[in-house]
């Protein structure tokens, strides 16, 4: 880690709101708009109402040092301030993903002992369901509620839990009111190294485990990002933000415009198909989402006929991306493609400044490949020669919450996490992503990474998404199969796209698993390829030579 940044590190809400870091030229000015509803927020509004909310916890909810308040919305204003809030405490967060049900719920909140619950207003009714079961029915004793509206509008026949409270009221009970300290609790010695926020794995590989991230491991990789050069040639200017604040991504993203004033279009994934008109309406420079979001500008049906021209930068992580497709935005629009790699253990790990690699980890960070078999470091890496990459450095994080034994699986002796992504690294010392360990599927004596058919698959076209997984087979042991879309006006066939990839791809990436057209695919709350759906739509097959 550099001495300069080592230099600046501090709790975040100090660094954030300490000694007038908002200044008075930036009071005024727009900081966070909500494309779904146009509320607008600006940054003293956002310092003003963070500080309220702040003192609302001390005071209606004792929140003490080691409490932990937990949000469930899609991104909104109310769930930026909600975060500065715990900021400016020091107190840690955690989200609970809008998309799993009552009876998880209830196991999140109860495993983190959250004190209190921001839950949007649409997801109210699982927490009813929650307290019906009788696993949670004493949460309604120890957890809060707030009930974040985005419309400014309850619906009056809505019977709300006599204990819950409404965000706007909660706010507005404290305003003008601030706290006495930045943090509140703790000190520049004690935390810095203090929990800030326990960040949920995606469960895709396994049950969510929960990521705990300091201070120190945020701070350390939000400064380290603004300072890509890329992305500092166009702070200051509109970003639009498609991941969910509650991922990893997003709750980097928002501290980075924070820090550098850019302003921000907040656009939930569920929103997607309005992209075109955000980027239009509020002339949004940089674009910030998944690989699909790059399919989605070089790809659609609308493209030819919208105005991006205001785009200059997209960066995307999260999954691989086709540079084909990328080439088309670069190509035809001059838009500039970063590509970027990371995992909820350890933030952002590297941007690559193409869609070519992953670019070199930022300057905190250790890397390593070792051979998935004998576990062994590779000391001449090369796409012959693969190996699971292993990251150590001041933005990994601290532990898994609450669950030691999968911490020491994770982390071994000398402070290496195992991603299990396998890459390699070039002669330039960039890092390429193959795959995921657990996604390879092993046909005969081979091994096939998905993603490499998938790529193949985007040059085509006519096609707009894919995903390839592996089916059980009783003497191959498992086989490819592609669930594909294609354009809207497309004539093309099952039969001519499994023609495209035997007649391109090596013998062991045959589809022999089968290739299907589907209207649309399924995507996850981050704009990523369900993949765990297809897996489990198949998983009780099996198939023969006959098939």
């Amino acid at each position: 880690m550099s001495k300069s940044i080592d230099k600046n590190l501090k709790t975040i809400g100090e660094y954030l709101f300490k000694n007038g870091q908002i200044s008075t030229r930036l009071k005024d000015q727009i900081f966070l708009t909500e494309a779904k509803s146009g509320k607008q927020l600006k940054y003293g509004q956002l310092e003003d109402q963070s500080h309220s909310l702040a003192i609302a916890m001390l005071r209606e909810f004792d929140f003490q040092s080691n409490d932990i308040c937990a949000i469930m919305s899609e991104s909104c204003i109310e769930y930026t301030i909600i975060i500065n809030a715990c900021l400016l405490l020091n107190v840690p967060y955690t989200s609970v993903a809008p998309v799993i049900g009552p009876f998880f719920i209830g196991e999140r909140l109860d495993q983190t002992k959250s004190k209190c619950l921001f839950i949007s207003n649409e997801y109210y009714f699982k927490l009813e369901q929650m307290y019906r079961q009788s696993k949670w029915q004493h949460l309604r004793d120890y957890v809060k509620i707030v009930v974040i509206n985005y419309d400014q509008t309850f619906d009056d026949d809505k019977q709300y839990n006599s204990t819950t409270i409404k965000f706007d009221e909660l706010i507005s009970k404290f305003k003008n009111e601030k706290i006495s300290t930045i943090p509140y609790y703790g000190n520049n010695e004690s935390s810095i190294d203090d929990l800030v926020t326990i960040i949920f794995t995606s469960g895709s590989t396994g049950r969510p485990k929960g990521a705990c991230h300091t201070h120190r491991t945020l701070l350390t990789n939000v400064i380290e990002m603004k300072s890509v050069e890329t992305l500092a040639k166009y702070s200051h200017q509109t970003m639009l933000l498609t991941f969910p604040l509650g991922h990893v991504s997003g709750n980097c993203l928002l501290f980075v415009a924070l820090i550098s004033q850019t302003p921000i279009v907040l656009l939930n994934y569920n929103e997607m198909d309005r992209i075109f008109d955000v980027i239009e309406k509020y002339r949004c420079v940089q674009v910030f989402g998944s690989a699909n979001i790059v399919n989605l500008l070089a790809k659609s049906d609308l493209t030819s006929h919208r105005d991006i021209s205001s785009v200059k930068m997209v960066l995307t992580a999260g999954c691989k991306l086709s540079t084909s497709t990328a080439e088309i935005l670069a190509k035809k629009h001059g838009i500039q493609i970063l590509d970027a790699y990371g995992c909820t253990e350890c933030l952002y790990i590297s941007i690559g400044v193409s869609s070519q690699n992953v670019g070199k980890p930022l300057p905190s960070f250790q890397l390593k490949l070792i051979d998935n078999l004998t576990k062994n470091e590779l000391t001449n890496s090369s796409s012959e020669q693969l190996g699971e990459i292993c990251i150590r450095g001041t933005s990994r994080f601290r532990e898994y919450y609450g669950r030691p034994d999968e911490t020491k699986k994770a982390i071994d002796n000398d402070g290496w996490f195992h991603t299990g992504d396998v890459g390699f690294i070039d002669n330039n010392g960039c890092l390429h992503i193959t795959d995921r360990i657990k996604e390879i599927i092993k046909y005969k004596g081979w091994s096939v990474f998905p993603a490499e058919i998938e790529l193949f698959l985007m040059t085509h076209d006519d096609v707009i998404g894919v995903v390839v997984v592996g089916v059980k087979h009783n003497e191959y042991n498992e086989v490819p199969r592609a669930y594909v879309t294609v354009k809207s006006e497309s004539s093309i066939t099952v039969e001519q796209l499994q023609q495209y990839v035997n007649d391109n791809l090596g013998y062991h990436q045959r589809l022999i698993g089968g290739l299907l057209i589907v209207d649309q695919l399924h995507y996850n709350q981050m704009g990523k390829i369900d993949r765990r759906f297809y897996k489990d739509l198949c998983a009780n097959e099996i198939l023969d030579n006959n098939d």
